[in-house]
């Protein structure tokens, strides 16, 4: 059978089972001979056509992997890594069953390099997501306004996932909400290539790109620190240059406090294997999520649509800006640390980390573009918003944008409904409506702490995306270091530190302290050269802020929680469903609850439910 054949057939077969809940792809053939002949016979016929991985090769690999479909795409109910990589090593030669329950060994010709399309050294064949077609030939076309009366549109080539054609019909519609869309566009489109003056000049490029991750800095991987927790920082989340501050904030905030949710949601969504070290002691660093994307290009993400379990799969493209050349700036360095000024992604501080990245990706490729997840877009964008891209993360049962106005009447309920949310399970997520003093109004800041100092003085602490840009006033930064440590340990500074802060023995100065998990790392293997001394001095982004002034600038919060343990991540109480619908002012059904100043004290009832849920 032909791969022309092969391919319709596949088609033919995967149309017949299209029932939403619960889609199943079915193979070509059955039993395991049988799908190993088929992938190499697949495998031939990419060769013949420019040695690409198919959709057929996908097809066939993830027959036994059951799915549902949301948002038209595919959430698998099983990790589907395991099969993805017993595929790659068929598809490449390699000698093994196609049981994915094998522990046979790394294909030969292994080993990373070069930047092809679909492999890494000329004849392996790497991984591709024809579900986000985002590899160096794919491309797309929008239709631009026109200036003509006529109705005709200007055709302009794009790299596809900045920018969709969804992006420009609703820029037509309304300019003023969508109106950083030209600037994607701008970003996007594809023109002819001839940086170096020689060579061929028709080759064309966009200024941002997407780039394999085996092109990238040597050792660029998923975590690259180990144990890979210690990935894992609250300063290790930056972000790019698209307005998703909100987003960002609510993962740097997570990060903060349980930085464990992040490897087992690329670990196959392990709780008890969360990358600090297993109950033998053994070190979980080269965890099976890294060496499956470095040999294959392959990574999956757990999610909760729906509040259930489920696995989406990427390739391990990434997008990077400077025509794709921000990642091998080893030399270069930003005053917040940044080895990369111009990446359009979330980024980490880490030039080998990816972690984050494919966060961020995973949301593009949900919402189908990065344009969508702008903060001036309004349209069609689900997960433009903190709190549900949060909650998808995170299966949380509680989502809620809390609004308050800056009234002495209800600072007593606000903090205490804040204290317990920081001081919890929640990532947090506050929204500047105040330019002042370094503050940057229609901004989201992480919330990272509330609460009272030995002195009787109610702080804050908080944290732009940004890496850098701290407010200034009193307690922040630059200030006397005197000045927060007797707010916080009292005038005769017997007090103790709160457990999230450190004093630096360099300065005195009062820092945000990683988790307990990372503590331990790097007590045992030394701190990253790039973490040392971040925050010493230095304009981190991370400051503090007196209660009252926060209440002044930031009239609004995102809470998402508890997080949980996989095991218990789906399971959400009734009673604070229940509690959710009456709190909520919402008149628009979603999974996010608005709760108005009257509603404080009901919110603070929801959270505590949630606790004991």
């Amino acid at each position: 059978m032909s791969h022309e054949q092969q391919r319709k057939k596949v088609s033919r077969l995967l149309s017949q089972y299209t029932d939403p809940k619960a889609v199943r792809s079915h193979a070509l053939v059955e039993g395991a001979e049988s799908r190993r002949e088929g992938l190499r016979s697949a495998a031939a016929g990419a060769g013949a056509g420019g040695c690409r991985w198919t959709e057929d090769m996908t097809a066939l690999a993830l027959d036994e992997c059951e799915c549902d479909e949301y948002l038209g795409l595919k959430f698998y109910r099983t990790d589907p890594l395991p099969f993805i990589r017993k595929a790659c090593r068929i598809v490449n030669g390699s000698k093994g069953s196609f049981n994915c329950s094998d522990k046979d060994g790394r294909p030969n010709g292994g080993g990373r390099g070069g930047d092809s399309d679909n492999h890494n050294d000329g004849s392996r064949l790497m991984f591709v997501d024809h579900e986000f077609p985002v590899y160096e030939s794919a491309r797309l076309q929008v239709d631009l306004h026109s200036n003509k009366k006529d109705g005709e549109y200007k055709t302009v080539e794009c790299t596809p996932g900045i920018i969709s054609s969804s992006n420009i019909r609703d820029f037509r519609t309304d300019r003023n909400r969508v109106r950083r869309i030209p600037h994607f566009v701008a970003k996007a489109k594809l023109q002819n290539d001839n940086r170096s003056g020689v060579g061929d000049s028709s080759k064309k490029s966009s200024e941002w790109k997407w780039v394999r991750a085996s092109s990238m800095e040597k050792n660029c991987t998923i975590f690259s620190s180990s144990p890979p927790v210690s990935s894992v920082d609250v300063r290790n989340v930056i972000q790019g240059k698209v307005g998703n501050c909100g987003f960002c904030s609510g993962f740097a905030s997570i990060a903060a406090s349980h930085p464990e949710v992040f490897v087992a949601a690329f670990n196959g969504g392990s709780a008890s294997r969360n990358g600090a070290g297993n109950e033998e002691g053994n070190d979980c660093g080269t965890m099976e999520c890294n060496r499956i994307f470095e040999e294959c290009g392959a990574v999956s993400l757990l999610l909760y649509p729906m509040g259930q379990p489920r696995y989406l799969l990427l390739d391990d493209y990434v997008l990077c800006g400077e025509h794709g050349r921000d990642a091998h700036r080893k030399g270069a360095t930003h005053r917040n640390g940044s080895t990369s000024t111009s990446s359009p992604s979330i980024h980490s501080l880490l030039p080998t980390d990816l972690w984050v990245r494919l966060i961020e990706k995973a949301y593009i490729k949900l919402q189908g573009s990065l344009a969508s997840l702008d903060g001036h877009y309004k349209y069609n964008s689900l997960y433009r918003h903190p709190a549900r891209a949060l909650q998808l993360f995170t299966g949380s049962p509680v989502a809620l944008e809390v609004h308050y106005s800056f009234s002495e009447g209800d600072d007593d309920v606000l903090y205490k409904l804040l204290a317990m949310a920081t001081q919890g399970s929640y990532a947090r997520v506050a929204h500047c409506r105040k330019t002042t003093e370094g503050l940057r109004s229609n901004h989201g800041y992480s919330l990272l702490w509330v609460g009272e100092g030995k002195s009787g003085v109610r702080l804050v602490c908080l944290r732009n995306p940004h890496g850098t840009g701290s407010f200034v006033g009193q307690y922040g930064f630059g200030r006397p270091t005197s000045e927060l440590r007797e707010a916080l340990l009292g005038k005769e500074g017997g007090g103790a530190m709160p457990n999230c802060f450190e004093t630096s023995p360099r300065s005195g100065r009062v820092m945000w302290k990683q988790s307990q998990q990372q503590e331990q790392s790097q007590t045992e293997r030394g701190s990253h050269p790039t973490l040392e001394g971040r925050g010493d001095g230095t304009d981190n982004g991370i400051f503090f802020m007196e209660f009252h002034k926060f209440v002044e600038c930031f009239p609004m919060v995102t809470l998402v929680g508890p997080i949980r343990p996989m095991e218990l991540a789906a399971v959400a109480s009734s009673n604070v469903n229940a509690s959710l619908r009456s709190a909520s002012k919402s008149n628009v059904p979603d999974c996010v609850h608005v709760v108005k100043r009257e509603n404080l004290r009901h919110a603070i009832s929801i959270v505590e439910e949630a606790a004991s849920g």
